[in-house]
């Protein structure tokens, strides 16, 4: 394990704080804070609809499991007869883990409904609390990623600085609104790495279990992260102990086996073979595509470039190259980690993922390659302004995908322009999700900060059926309360209260992390 920093360690002659005493306690309760902090920030501008067909997929299998036992969906959701099971009804080509995940906060809202709480249509409430799932896994990802980095710096400080620039200045701030699986996903991931690293370099075999258990976690996430055993298993078959190399091995596999074996059986209950998972016959997906066409897409393109959409990113790959210089076990599993994720979906045809605001499918390995960034928010380390930068931009970046939901703009685009070609989602800047939402953003807020202050007469509902119920709200900014107040099922008074309630809890709750930060240097 790396020294502590000079900075970390109680200065003579002066007063021996508590986190000085006992680092451990202090780090610990950092870390809730910080966690608490996001889940406020992310519960306050959650967006309380699913409005994209995955997440509607996977909020109907939770529905089915709740409510009549079942792993079958309602019907043919997908349009795609390679989701019929072999009996006859349609199932899911997601994996497990999202629908379950959701199941307490779905029966928290059928509970408030059978209280006589109503809002929107039938669904609606219960699509608001299956959607705040995702807040709740973005906060603990972004947690797993503070436990990672303190323990990697051993400096709660940097840690926790470093979780909320990735917490502001990352896709989890947009994603934590949709109910895709892409949060919960990262939480597992970042997990699975995290226990890993902690094998290699403290050695208890748990820690390797715990690792196994996590990939598997990911595994029933989404299918294609069981590739996270991989790397993992290199690290073990490299270490320089020969007599452990085979027991965590074991170990890691040990844990991975249960989510592994469901997984199988979930596939051959549904489709008769315990390797398809809905994409065996399913086009779309388009495995085996040009891999530099994929890349391009994921790296480069206007629709779903990593490094446009968390230029934050750029500082996480110049500083996982000075990592590998210093520590070449952590870095090679944290950059192979990440090459081997991206290398997988670049490979695949439909890499821009649908309506995605950016690189749905890499939100996963985002923790992984902003990690090595925790080194230059040590305490007594100067950020730079080209980091500070970085940082910055990458914050901004997020805030349109935060303020408008994609979704809503790219049907709105589509109906009023025409809905633009692949080649020009890959090569058109002006249909990218950045600009379009940013646009969208600009012409919303205005009218929606009258429409708030009462300036403005409320915009009546527009007509349409029940699939379209989210889109008659496009003109509103993609806050729940403001929905609300767009509804009629609140006033001006109370949509302006919670905005208050909201903030005055985040200023809190920042003031008391960086009460927390402030004591360690």
């Amino acid at each position: 394990m790396s020294r502590m920093a000079p900075d970390d360690l109680p200065r003579a002659g002066g007063p021996v704080t508590s986190a000085a005493r006992d680092p451990e306690a202090h780090g610990r309760r950092t870390g809730r804070a910080v966690f608490c902090l996001l889940l406020t920030l992310y519960g306050i501008t959650a967006g309380g609809s699913l409005t994209s067909t995955d997440s509607v997929v996977t909020f109907e299998l939770t529905r089915q499991m709740v409510a009549h036992g079942s792993l079958a969906l309602p019907g043919d959701m997908l349009g795609k007869e390679a989701m019929r099971g072999r009996d006859g009804r349609y199932y899911s080509p997601f994996g497990l883990a999202q629908a379950v995940f959701n199941i307490p906060f779905y029966v928290a809202a059928v509970t408030l409904e059978r209280a006589g709480v109503r809002v929107g249509r039938e669904d609606s409430l219960a699509k608001a609390f299956v959607a705040l799932s995702s807040a709740v896994a973005a906060a603990a990802a972004i947690w797993a990623l503070y436990v990672f980095a303190w323990r990697l710096t051993r400096s709660s400080s940097a840690a926790a600085r470093l979780a909320l620039v990735v917490g502001v200045g990352s896709p989890f701030w947009p994603y934590s609104k949709f109910g895709f699986n892409a949060p919960l996903a990262a939480w597992f991931t970042t997990s699975a790495v995290y226990f890993a690293w902690r094998a290699d370099r403290e050695g208890p075999l748990r820690d390797a279990l715990f690792a196994g258990a996590f990939v598997g976690l990911a595994l029933l996430t989404r299918h294609e992260l069981g590739l996270l055993l991989l790397p993992i298993l290199v690290l073990h078959a490299t270490t320089p102990d020969r007599s452990v190399r085979l027991a965590r091995a074991i170990a890691t596999l040990a844990g991975v086996t249960p989510a592994l074996l469901l997984s199988l059986a979930y596939n051959a209950m549904r489709f008769g073979n315990p390797f398809d998972t809905g994409y065996l016959h399913d086009p779309t997906s388009a495995f085996g595509s040009s891999v530099w066409s994929g890349l391009y897409g994921l790296l480069c393109s206007p629709a779903a470039s990593l490094f446009a959409y968390c230029p934050l990113a750029l500082g996480g790959v110049a500083a996982l190259a000075l990592l590998w210089r210093q520590d070449r076990r952590t870095a090679a599993l944290l950059g192979g980690t990440a090459i081997l994720v991206v290398l997988f979906y670049a490979q695949l045809g439909n890499w821009i993922a649908g309506r995605s605001y950016g690189p749905r499918y890499l939100v996963p390995i985002v923790p992984l390659l902003l990690l090595p960034l925790a080194w230059r928010f040590v305490p007594g380390r100067r950020l730079g302004r080209g980091l500070a930068a970085l940082c910055v931009l990458s914050a901004v970046v997020q805030v349109p995908g935060v303020l408008v939901d994609y979704a809503k703009v790219s049907v709105a685009n589509a109906r009023e322009n025409g809905a633009p070609t692949k080649g020009e989602r890959i090569g058109d800047w002006n249909t990218s999700p950045l600009v379009l939402n940013s646009r969208a953003a600009m012409d919303a807020t205005p009218r929606n900060v009258r429409w708030l202050l009462g300036t403005a007469a409320l915009p009546p509902v527009a007509a349409g059926d029940d699939r379209d119920f989210s889109q008659r709200f496009s003109y509103s900014l993609d806050f729940w309360w403001l929905y609300l107040m767009f509804m009629r099922t609140i006033r001006h008074a109370a949509a302006i209260a919670v905005a208050l309630t909201g903030g005055c809890l985040l200023a809190a709750q920042g003031l008391y992390v960086a009460h927390l930060v402030g004591r360690q240097q």
